[in-house]
């Protein structure tokens, strides 16, 4: 025989001893399945005693593990219903304003939509950057009265600097923003 015939015959071989491992009870000993642990799924019943799952037979009641039940409880609550903990999300108005129908008949409508957005975007960020650069101001001028080092000063400044620039860069490219 050649070798090729005989690699064939022993994986033949092997996935047949597979087989009559994997359907036997040998597989899996009656020691691990009385101790097996249930899976954590809410609203299913664990099994009674004696019924079959996946074949293997359950011999007695799962041990509960007190720390599975209230996480998959929790994390199915959080799935259906959302985290308590996390923060609210605020939906702005001004800025969610969906496409009209007449908008989305053709490309150029639809374009004058997108062009619409991103203008309201665009103001809403100088409105936004005129109300935070007097802030920022006050704070570099509070910061330097109370001798925070010129490190951190230099962070502060850094970020007016390029909130102005943005500023200035959106009022450059679209004079009709100006406020």
């Amino acid at each position: 025989m050649n070798r090729r015939s005989v690699l064939i015959m022993l994986g033949l071989g092997l996935i047949s001893v597979g087989w009559v491992f994997w359907t036997s009870e040998v597989s899996t000993p009656r020691s691990v399945l009385a101790h097996a642990v249930q899976p954590a799924v809410p609203g299913r019943e664990p099994l009674p005693s004696g019924t079959v799952e996946h074949g293997a037979i359950v011999q007695s009641e799962p041990k509960e593990n007190p720390f599975v039940a209230p996480a998959a409880q929790s994390m199915a609550l959080a799935r259906e219903q959302g985290d308590p903990r996390s923060p609210p999300i605020k939906r702005r108005a001004d800025t969610a304003e969906p496409p009209k129908a007449a908008d989305l008949e053709s490309g150029d409508a639809f374009n004058a939509y997108e062009q619409r957005m991103s203008m309201k975007t665009y103001q809403n960020f100088i409105h936004a950057a005129d109300a935070e650069i007097p802030k920022i101001q006050a704070q570099i001028q509070q910061g330097q009265s109370m001798g925070i080092s010129p490190d951190r000063l230099a962070v502060g400044q850094e970020k007016l600097q390029r909130l102005q620039n943005m500023r200035a860069q959106l009022l450059a490219q679209h004079p009709e923003l100006q406020p």
